[in-house]
């Protein structure tokens, strides 16, 4: 479950890399990142996590999100599907081309949340990943609240607040419904960067 926790994180360090290559409009002190995301493992392949994220702010507008990876001492992308162009651009350009970046339509990839619960709905095929649908039912309980700080080397400062639950997930991959599993859910994150 720990594993997990790291969603935040490495979306976080992510962000910040981004950040550190985007163009100099997006280089101004405290850029600013707010959503809400969730993420679990893959149902029957422990060592892959999903995640969907809904971005209500960030420097390249609204946007959805959805990347995979592999967990190999932490977590390494595979793919991301977006649905923000500009978005799309910083993520290629981020990953030098070596991490398929797909944009797909603003209808075709839709993220968002009600309550402790997110939803999410990819409606096309988007290369290798067949339309996926998933629910983050975030448990009762106490959400847990962190921060987490950060100094790059190359000098960026990251500060990321947010509030999770533990979810119950429900995935439909291809029309496929499988077997619930565990994973997190976070109704918001706020994350400031600085740059050097």
């Amino acid at each position: 479950m720990r594993r997990i926790t790291v969603l935040g994180i490495a979306l976080t360090l992510f962000l910040v890399i981004v950040s550190a290559t985007a163009t100099p409009t997006l280089a101004q002190p405290q850029t600013v990142f707010v959503g809400s995301f969730g993420g679990a493992s893959v149902p029957g392949h422990g060592d892959m996590m999903v995640e969907f994220l809904d971005f209500r702010k960030s420097p390249c507008g609204r946007a959805d999100m959805l990347m995979i990876s592999i967990i190999v001492d932490g977590e390494v992308p595979v793919c991301a599907v977006t649905d923000n162009e500009d978005l799309g651009d910083l993520l290629d350009e981020m990953f030098g081309g070596m991490v398929p970046i797909i944009v797909v339509e603003d209808d075709e990839l839709e993220v968002w949340r009600k309550g402790r619960t997110m939803f999410a709905d990819l409606t096309v095929p988007a290369g290798d990943i067949h339309p996926v649908s998933a629910e983050f039912k975030g448990c009762s309980g106490k959400p847990e609240k962190g921060m987490e700080s950060e100094t790059m080397p190359n000098g960026w400062e990251m500060t990321m607040t947010y509030i999770s639950y533990e979810a119950i997930v429900s995935f439909e991959y291809d029309d496929t419904p499988y077997p619930p599993t565990v994973g997190m859910v976070g109704p918001q994150f706020l994350l400031k960067i600085t740059p050097p």
